[in-house]
C-alpha cells in the first residue's frame, strides 16, 4: 500500500503561480478545466448519499501533480460522518480532498483490498472539493464515486 506522502514530486517553477501543496511539496497550478468542470453535490441532512459514474479523458482537468481528475464540490448542510470511495477497474484510483479555499486536506490511495481510494471521517458543515483521480500520471478510464453521509 502506498501513501500519498510517499510519492515524490520534482517541481521546477520559473515564475509560475502556485495553486496547492501535497505532501509538503508545492505543486504547479491545476489546469483551467478544473474550475470549469466541477460537479456540485449538495447533501443538506444526514443520512444522505450520492453515487455517480465518471470517465477520465485527456480533456479532463489536469492536476498540478500530473494526473487527470474529475472535480466534485461537496456542500454539506450539517456536521456529519462522511465516507467517500473512488473505485475503478481501469486504473489505480486516488482521492484528494480539499477545503473551500482549494487547499489540500488529505488524500488516499489503495484503501483496503484492490485499488480503491477511500476517506472516512467526521466533517464540519461546509464546502469541500473531492478530486477523483489516478495514482499514475496521464491515465484515463472509467470510475465510480460514492459519497455516503451519516449522523455523527
Amino acid at each position: 500500500m502506498r501513501s500519498a506522502t510517499a510519492r515524490l514530486f520534482t517541481v521546477l517553477l520559473a515564475g509560475a503561480s502556485v495553486a496547492c501543496e501535497e505532501g509538503g511539496v508545492t505543486l504547479p497550478p491545476d489546469s483551467p478545466a478544473c474550475n470549469a468542470n466541477t460537479a456540485v453535490v449538495t447533501i443538506a441532512s444526514a443520512p444522505g448519499s450520492y453515487n455517480a459514474a465518471g470517465t477520465l479523458t485527456a480533456a479532463s482537468c489536469k492536476l498540478g501533480r500530473g494526473s487527470f481528475a474529475d472535480r466534485y464540490e461537496l456542500n454539506l448542510g450539517v456536521n456529519a460522518n462522511v465516507d467517500i470511495v473512488v473505485s475503478s477497474t481501469d486504473f489505480d484510483a486516488f482521492l484528494v480532498l480539499r477545503d473551500a479555499g482549494d487547499n489540500g486536506i488529505t488524500s488516499d490511495d489503495d484503501f483496503g483490498p484492490g485499488s480503491d481510494a477511500r476517506l472516512n471521517f467526521a466533517f464540519a458543515a461546509g464546502k469541500y472539493y473531492i478530486l477523483a483521480t489516478t495514482y499514475e500520471d496521464d491515465i484515463v478510464g472509467d470510475y465510480t464515486v460514492t459519497i455516503t453521509v451519516s449522523s455523527p
